[in-house]
């Protein structure tokens, strides 16, 4: 009964070491190629932001002491540009800039000083610019009220948020002859202003962020419009 025991304590010894170097080497699947290669980590959880003309690419810095710089490829590959990775970034911020407006695929590999790359990562995305903005449009006025001595109050039609409307914003000249901007969000119908100037203009535009992580704003032209006291 010992023996056997003895035996049976052995073999789940054993088991257990089996688990273990099997967790030991889960935790270095990123790194090694079956073979012996040994190659870097790959990047985890980037993240794609939209601009005009531009994009923002991040990522926490890799668990990979190795990894030196890394390389983002675009426009099958025919596009690149290198990234110095320092040990004490906690996180990887690159702007690609004079991007003509479309739809990108963007590839990304990590690399140690030896040259060797890691797994390629794959981020999709796109860019704004002059297609889009010669689509926005200014938000309508439905109806404008002036009251004396300086109270201004403005029904707005439906602003254009299927596009991408985030408010709408007022430059005006106050009753001390200052200049004076007011913003209002898109889910706002009507806007009051209880310090401007009767006999003088104002100006208003909507202001345009394409989709929620945008990194740029986007305006339309300004419509003038006359303050008329009854």
């Amino acid at each position: 009964m010992k023996t056997l025991y003895s035996t049976f304590l052995a073999a789940l010894i054993l088991a257990g070491g089996l688990v273990s170097c099997k967790e030991l080497n889960d935790s270095y699947e990123d790194y090694v190629i079956p073979g012996g290669i040994i190659y870097p980590g790959k990047i985890k959880s980037p993240e794609l932001l939209p601009g005009r003309n531009r994009v923002l690419i991040t990522w926490p810095q890799s668990l990979d002491p190795s990894v030196s710089k890394a390389r983002i490829f675009w426009n099958t590959y025919s596009d690149s540009l290198e990234v110095a990775i320092s040990p004490s970034d906690k996180i990887v911020s690159v702007i690609i800039d004079n991007l003509p407006e479309k739809s990108y695929a963007f590839t990304i590999k990590t690399y140690d000083e030896e040259g060797n790359a890691s797994v390629p990562v794959e981020l999709i995305g796109k860019t704004f610019g002059d297609l889009y903005q010669e689509s926005l449009s200014n938000r309508r006025i439905d109806d404008s009220d002036f009251e004396a001595p300086a109270h201004l109050t403005i029904l707005w039609a439906g602003a254009d948020i299927a596009n991408y409307a985030y408010a709408t914003e007022i430059k005006y000249t106050d009753t001390l002859g200052k200049i004076q901007v007011d913003r209002f969000s898109v889910t706002v119908d009507t806007s009051r202003l209880s310090d401007i100037q009767a006999g003088t203009n104002y100006q208003y535009r909507t202001i345009y962020i394409p989709e929620s992580i945008s990194i740029d704003t986007f305006y339309t032209e300004y419509t003038t419009i006359e303050v008329v006291a009854p």
